[in-house]
């Protein structure tokens, strides 16, 4: 059985220690994530709850129904959907590192996240094996923080006795269930991990109290209340052009899982308890607290690299003559990661993030790959690249390696990637049957194959859109060395690029490209527009024009400032509200 989330379904496998309950709720309906998207559910739902494990949560509403949310939306704008979705599996490991103080680093077992319609990542669903993986991972982690979890409980040392002993389990299930499930447990939570408690764990097994408490962390960690994004209920009557606000807590998970990538710290709890999330400057003030913090370069970084489609290249396979190993893979992404960084410390642009001509490298393979000679150890070392031959990180080997083929193709998906994430252009689907080539023809160059390939009407259309920014990319192999000759052919990197207003420009090469590309407010425009949709984790839609203009407005005004990007995302309506119908 797979672990489905429906528009309509609200499923979730919760692992009691040692029994499996299945919760759902509603209807039938179609997968919300995953390859399978638009097919039924899996109607395979009948397991029995087995007795004395807490009722199903259903998603419960926050234990204050009080707990005021974000004031009305501006006339004319609403709040979006909200999908039910998994947390990621960097989601999930930063979470647990905090809440539990241990390394949760996702095994194998648990499957990897996919590529969602906002070109995102999201957490995949999770079929009864990985849920038998969840639970053995999830109980080695309570093994491990065995001292971090006792600290939740209210009593410092061992209960006198059994009445004491069940006092201080009913505030260790409100103190960890609060940070587990970022919002408060209503008293039929409680109820039901109380009754856990005291019948299954301490009657029918004969668990001791610091048993019994593990007991409950583990089966708290499997909750879907913990592994899901999960919204609250909201009255409808206080719907405003047909959205409702978040609540103090959703809005605080939210913030906190795009600015940090994990549960929201202490401060931002307390701002949701006390109703200091309650308009757009309280908003704005907590969201650059959190951005000082040196969790959002790391969360920055992350959505970079997920926005341009840069992939955990250790796994990459390439053709044997590039001298490719997983640890160059890994140097070029971390020298990504670190150029984000070297932005973040000036003036945080995209246009720097185009331009800069600084990389920290730390591999001798990497700076050899750069032309930097005499590099030696493994310390990070500050170069300065050949102007000639590269600039910001559309240059960058991490880019280039990722956006590119097992064959010589590489303009395809590099040009692809520019079309899609700096100019915004909707490239048509090939028509049902169509078969892309997969290699270059003997005695042809990159190009002259592509030229030729492109003048078939089928291809046509769409392909001259993206080829020729792709070509403005060919003084890069493979893996991101510069080159002159593509085989005996001399390098033409040439192209006429089609941008937003409708105009073509001839480019050079991809140095020019990137010129462009920083100087165009189109271009800040289009990476609002991306990062919006990694904000909401959806497509926007006709709804949110009004909101995606707005922080258009605002980033423009910001001067392309990626950190005053995320600010003006998270004070959204987009995202502060969702509709009535996500609201259920």
């Amino acid at each position: 059985m797979k672990l489905i989330a429906s528009r309509c379904v609200r499923a979730a496998v919760v692992l009691f220690l040692p029994i499996t309950v299945i919760f759902t709720q509603g209807c039938s309906g179609v997968i919300s994530s995953g390859p399978e998207r638009g097919k039924p559910t899996n109607p395979d739902n009948n397991l029995a709850q087995p007795p004395g494990g807490p009722g199903d949560p259903q998603l419960q509403p926050s234990g204050d129904p009080s707990v005021p949310g974000v004031n009305a939306p501006v006339p004319g704008a609403v709040g979006g959907s909200m999908p039910l979705r998994r947390l990621t599996n960097i989601e999930l490991k930063n979470t647990l590192g905090d809440l539990v103080a241990v390394d949760g680093t996702v095994p194998e077992t648990l499957p990897r996240d996919v590529l969602s319609e906002s070109g995102f990542p999201e957490g995949s669903v999770i079929s009864r094996i990985e849920a038998d993986a969840l639970m053995s991972w999830t109980g080695s982690l309570v093994g491990q923080a065995t001292a971090q979890i006792r600290a939740f409980a209210p009593c410092a040392g061992a209960p006198a006795d059994r009445t004491l002993e069940d006092q201080c389990a009913t505030g260790f299930i409100s103190n960890f269930g609060m940070r587990a499930f970022r919002r408060p447990l209503t008293p039929a939570e409680v109820t039901e991990f109380e009754t856990y408690y005291r019948d299954a764990l301490r009657t029918q097994l004969s668990y001791g109290f610091d048993q019994s408490i593990g007991a409950l962390a583990h089966l708290m960690l499997q909750s879907p209340r913990f592994l899901y994004h999960a919204g609250n209920r909201r009255d409808p009557n206080g719907a405003v052009a047909g959205s409702v606000p978040l609540d103090g807590y959703e809005l605080a998970s939210r913030m906190s899982y795009l600015l940090q990538g994990t549960m929201p710290d202490g401060p931002l709890f307390d701002a949701a308890a006390n109703g200091r999330l309650a308009s757009v400057d309280e908003i704005q003030r907590e969201a650059r607290r959190l951005l000082t913090d040196p969790r959002s370069k790391v969360q920055i970084e992350e959505i970079t690299l997920q926005w341009l489609g840069i992939e955990e290249l250790r796994k990459k396979i390439k053709d044997p003559k590039y001298n490719f190993t997983p640890e160059l893979g890994q140097a070029m992404v971390d020298e990504t990661r670190r150029l984000v960084d070297t932005v973040l410390d000036g003036d945080g642009t995209v246009a720097s993030l185009l331009l800069s001509k600084t990389a920290r490298i730390d591999h001798g393979a990497l700076a050899a790959l750069y032309g930097q000679t005499g590099f030696s150890g493994n310390a990070v070392t500050e170069l300065q690249l050949n102007e000639a031959e590269r600039s910001g990180i559309l240059t960058r080997a991490a880019f280039l390696t990722s956006q590119s083929l097992g064959s010589e193709l590489n303009p395809i998906k590099r040009g692809l990637s520019v079309v899609k994430n700096f100019l915004c252009l909707d490239v048509p689907r090939p028509p049902a049957g169509f078969v892309p080539p997969d290699k270059v023809d003997a005695g042809l160059s990159t190009r002259e194959f592509l030229i030729r390939h492109d003048e078939n009407a089928c291809a046509k259309a769409c392909h001259a859109l993206f080829t020729p920014p792709g070509f403005n990319f060919e003084h890069y192999d493979g893996v991101g060395a510069y080159r002159t000759l593509d085989g005996t052919a001399v390098v033409d990197a040439t192209g006429d690029v089609y941008f937003p207003d409708g105009t073509t420009r001839p480019v050079a090469d991809a140095l020019q490209l990137s010129q462009i590309l920083a100087a165009e407010p189109t271009t800040g425009d289009c990476v609002a527009s991306r990062w919006f949709r990694r904000a909401v984790r959806r497509v926007d839609t006709p709804s949110d024009a009004a909101q995606v203009d707005q922080v258009k407005q605002s980033f423009r005004g910001a001067n392309g400032n990626l950190r005053e990007l995320l600010v003006a995302l998270v004070t959204s309506t987009a995202f502060t509200h969702r509709t009535l119908e996500s609201a259920k």
